[in-house]
């Protein structure tokens, strides 16, 4: 269960996230409550591109505990949470600068979305 739980916490976090984020912007407007659409998509479709690290770390980790070799399972972990950190910040940083952009093209059709969806956006990069 020491595995578990911090396992099942990273595939679940995005969309608990997502449900509170609804929950909440919901009893705003309609027009936030459209805006949270493409906000959420483009951060998270971002962050997917590194789910491979999830699936590998916790591959490594658990096979060098298997293996009776713990101080290499935690060596693993670490290098995952600094790739991680890595990422996470680059991926930030991208979407940060030119996530305005992307969710002008994502919300053609719905202009009106844009400066909320960028508000919302730049919020959420802040849970990447």
């Amino acid at each position: 269960s020491a595995v578990i739980i911090p396992t099942l916490a990273g595939w679940l976090s995005s969309e608990i996230m997502s449900v509170v984020d609804t929950a909440i912007v919901g009893t705003s407007s309609a027009n936030e409550l459209a805006a949270l659409g493409p906000a959420t998509m483009l951060t998270d479709s971002s962050a997917y591109l590194f789910f491979w690290l999830n699936i590998a770390t916790t591959s490594l980790f658990a096979r060098s505990l298997a293996a009776g070799r713990p101080d290499a399972a935690y060596d693993v972990l670490s290098d995952a949470l600094w790739c991680g950190l890595f990422c996470g910040a680059a991926v930030a940083l991208v979407l940060a600068t030119s996530g305005g952009a992307a969710l002008v093209a994502i919300c053609r059709n719905a202009p009106s979305v844009v400066p909320a969806a960028a508000s919302y956006l730049h919020l959420r990069l802040l849970g990447l």
